[in-house]
């Protein structure tokens, strides 16, 4: 009977502890299911890698923002800058570059430059809203991200704006100096310190006010034709003062959020950088002026004057020790199916696919199309298709 006893409590023993850790399992189990999440596909590693390391960008220049109607102004911009999301979007882009900035005045509310002319048709006319804090928050709820875009220099064109408002602070610089006419256009001479205050302040404000990803500048820098007689009232070259403007712009956007990366875009002939002063050869090999580099390499793969695969080696060569800037290749959407290049663009439809392979096999990190509106174009139906079947 003892011998019965004891095997008894040891067999209810036994049981007793496996209930018990089948019920702490349970418990346990039951507990972390509702930390537990299912993956989604906008959480998928190799996507998400393919994005942050190649850049689709399409630049969405002023043109493209225009609605000029002091009528809905919000209404009309809104669904245009919807539109323009949606159709970058179709079409591969995981980036904008948005005009924020094009002649000396702002898309966004600006404690130094007046409101564009091309929210209502008259500079300094408050449209109402801010347009800028729409399209950071359109292009980052839609997964896009957003460069705003600049032009530094510029303040007016023969004919755009038709007039600048009495608060554009070109105003506030009574002598010559510190402008530059040319070809019936005008525009800041960064040679002195009080014009590159000014711009600077004006790029501070936005990556202070808005979540920017980057702040883009193009290839508007010195006009061609001026030479270099602005040293006899400067002291100093074209290259000395646009490095100066580049470094400061640079350490402004460092000092105010080091998140926000840096770019410009200059024209993709080099004997043209050198001639607006456009100093490539000092932002490659030193560090302080820039994140990224978009040549635009704007010539089809045939064009004899100026191939594109060898002006593409070119820079990827200029900037192959350049270990901590991303260097992009800007694409001419805009001559797809045109005569353009001594009609080389009408031979083919496949000229962007190729021209994207190629600047693959040279290890850029990505392209930025050149320009939204041309994403809708009949002639350039053919290669953006061509294109998209490369980029996927």
């Amino acid at each position: 009977m003892k011998k019965s006893k004891v095997k008894f409590l040891r067999t209810t023993f036994v049981l007793f502890v496996f209930l018990i850790s089948v019920i702490f399992a349970c418990k346990y189990i039951k507990i972390n299911k509702s930390s537990y999440t299912v993956p989604s596909f906008n959480q998928n590693k190799s996507e998400n890698s393919k994005n942050d390391t190649q850049m689709v960008g399409v630049w969405v220049p002023y043109l493209d923002l225009n609605v000029n109607n002091p009528e809905n102004t919000e209404e009309k911009f809104k669904n245009k800058f919807d539109e323009i999301v949606k159709t970058a979007k179709q079409n591969g882009a995981n980036t904008l570059i948005v005009h924020v900035r094009s002649h000396g005045d702002a898309m966004y509310k600006s404690a130094y430059f007046p409101w564009s002319h091309i929210l209502t048709g008259t500079q300094g006319q408050n449209p109402g809203f801010d347009p800028l804090e729409y399209m950071v928050k359109a292009c980052h709820e839609n997964g896009l991200k957003i460069h705003a875009w600049i032009n530094p220099m510029r303040i007016k064109l023969p004919s755009c704006p038709n007039e600048l408002c009495p608060s554009n602070p070109c105003f506030k610089f009574g002598e010559e100096k510190y402008f530059i006419k040319s070809g019936g256009s005008l525009y800041y001479n960064p040679s002195y310190p009080e014009i590159r205050k000014l711009i600077v302040n004006g790029v501070k404000e936005i990556v202070q006010n808005y979540s920017v990803d980057a702040i883009h500048i193009d290839d508007y820098f010195y006009p061609e034709n001026i030479g270099e007689n602005l040293e006899q009232f400067s002291g100093i070259s074209k290259k000395e003062a646009i490095n100066l403007l580049i470094k400061e712009i640079y350490s402004s956007i460092k000092s105010t959020n080091s998140n926000v990366e840096f770019g410009i875009s200059p024209p993709g002939n080099l004997e043209k950088c050198d001639v607006i002063g456009a100093d490539i050869k000092t932002w490659a090999e030193n560090s302080g002026y820039i994140d990224y580099i978009c040549p635009q390499i704007y010539w089809s793969t045939d064009f004899r004057e100026m191939p594109f695969e060898s002006t593409a080696k070119k820079w990827k060569k200029l900037f192959e020790n350049s270990k901590n800037i991303k260097h992009y290749c800007g694409l001419a959407l805009y001559k797809a199916g045109t005569t353009a290049d001594n009609g080389t663009w009408k031979s083919k439809n496949n000229i962007l696919a190729d021209e994207f392979k190629i600047c693959k096999n040279l290890n850029f990190d990505g392209i930025m199309i050149y320009s939204w509106n041309y994403l809708k174009s009949s002639d350039a139906k053919n290669e953006l298709e061509n294109l998209l079947k490369s980029l996927n």
